[in-house]
């Protein structure tokens, strides 16, 4: 198979930024030559193959050609995000989902995608709820607009959490983009301040 060529993530990690954006280009072009390959490989691969995955998901997000890869982006985003719930494999595919993000956040596809993640953020398992609020922030736009009313509600809820981390970042999210809130509490803006809000 020809994507078995791709290197590891880690392999990508180590080079400098010329080395590294060569090997980008050569990926984009490796998976636009080999389509139905690529598919296959992201299907029949996800747990023996994630490292390069990953890489794949990440050049094709960030390539020149990114709105020829929007449709694949986003459906492969809403199957991998399924299989991490369905399969208790958040904590191993999250770094993968983190690689998919798209330019085109008002499409069909990234609406269900935001859907998916909205729907999680109430779920009983503290990982997931946080993971699924972590990537919301790829998929929404960055000015605010077009942002659905429920999504913004589902947000300032979550400002409510029982976990202090959520609650920041929702609040965050929301006051990035200029969408009144109501303001944290002391001691959360405290912890805020102090601790490491982008992890569990």
């Amino acid at each position: 198979m020809a994507l078995e060529s791709i290197i590891s993530y880690e392999e990508y990690s180590n080079l400098d930024f010329e080395a590294s954006e060569k090997v980008e280009a050569e990926i984009e072009k490796l998976c636009r030559d080999n389509i139905e390959e690529l598919k296959r490989f992201c299907t029949d691969k996800l747990f023996l193959e994630t490292d390069k995955i990953s890489l794949i998901y990440y050049s094709l997000s960030e390539c020149e050609n990114y709105s020829f890869w929007n449709d694949f982006l986003t459906k492969e985003f809403a199957r991998v995000f399924e299989i991490a719930i369905n399969q208790n494999k958040m904590a191993q595919l999250y770094p993968l989902l983190e690689n998919i993000t798209v330019d085109e956040t008002d499409s069909l596809d990234a609406e269900k995608v935001r859907e998916i993640l909205v729907k999680e953020l109430d779920n009983k398992i503290l990982e997931i709820r946080f993971n699924s609020l972590s990537l919301l922030e790829y998929w929404l736009d960055f000015d605010g607009i077009g942002i659905k009313q429920s999504v913004i509600s589902k947000l300032r809820e979550k400002t409510k959490d029982t976990n202090w981390k959520i609650r920041w970042n929702a609040h965050n999210m929301l006051k990035e983009r200029n969408i009144q809130v109501q303001d944290l509490s002391l001691m959360d803006k405290i912890r805020g301040r102090y601790g490491n809000i982008y992890s569990l």
